[in-house]
């Protein structure tokens, strides 16, 4: 029996990850303020290895057929769990940084900020584990662009509908905890001095259990790409929309080998 685990702690941070089109921060001149975690980071991961070769049973060896079907079969087990990817909140109707681009931004992914007096903890409204995907995991309300008013920063008088960017951090939520469990049965069957026959069974994500994706993170302040602002945003900021992984998958080989 050999039974082997492992945990790995690690955190990617940048100010943009990768080389996309768009920029996925809060200010593209400045950097700076998208410093945060990377798209990429998962902070934990846990595996543990399992494997089993079962004992060769005496009273079956005397017996070729039930010693070769019976004895010298293997079990394998992988259990793995790991961070769920970090992600920030935007919107694409143009409401955010809209002094600087109008409704018309088409080259960055502005972050909306929190609401005045928000923090990251207080817009959750659940953790990373025990997830319930029937319910929101953030709440819309604690979301706002810093619209300014008229005749700031040059606002035209009337105008009520342009927005700064803001500065709340990036990625500053993260999706829920991720388990999966795989499992295989195999034996090589040694059919006669050339041939040899390797059957197996394999389970993966054993229990079912599912894995849910970042929840959606798009709101919309301007359901129609342009003032009038729309407060709480339309949208369904914080719903778990998807999952990832595969469901229940079990497969049978054989390999026959000569």
């Amino acid at each position: 029996m050999r039974l082997t685990a492992s945990y790995t702690w690690s955190h990617g941070l940048d100010d943009q990850s990768g080389e996309g089109l768009f920029y996925t921060g809060n200010d593209p001149l400045n950097l700076k303020s998208g410093y945060g975690s990377s798209d990429y980071d998962q902070t934990h991961v846990i595996m543990v290895n399992f494997t089993y070769s079962t004992p060769a049973i005496a009273r079956f060896q005397a017996n070729k057929a039930l010693n070769g079907l019976l004895n010298g079969w293997t079990i394998g087990a992988q259990a793995v769990a790991q961070s769920g990817q970090p992600y920030s909140v935007y919107d694409y109707s143009g409401s955010q940084a809209s002094i600087y681009f109008s409704s018309e931004d088409e080259i960055t992914n502005p972050i909306v900020p929190l609401a005045p007096g928000v923090t990251a903890k207080q817009a959750q409204l659940q953790g990373t584990t025990g997830v319930n995907a029937g319910m929101p995991v953030l709440n819309a309300a604690d979301f706002l662009p810093q619209f300014l008013a008229p005749g700031q920063d040059g606002v035209p008088a009337g105008d009520t509908g342009e927005s700064a960017f803001g500065n709340s951090g990036r990625n500053l939520f993260r999706g829920s905890f991720g388990v999966r469990f795989d499992t295989s049965l195999g034996k090589q069957f040694q059919l006669n001095d050339r041939f040899k026959m390797r059957f197996s069974f394999d389970a993966f994500n054993l229990f079912n259990h599912p894995n849910f994706d970042t929840p959606n993170n798009d709101v919309d302040f301007y359901p129609n790409y342009e003032p009038p602002v729309t407060i709480p945003p339309t949208g369904s900021l914080g719903v778990i929309q998807h999952t990832i992984g595969s469901p229940r998958f079990l497969q049978l080989s054989a390999h026959l080998s000569f």
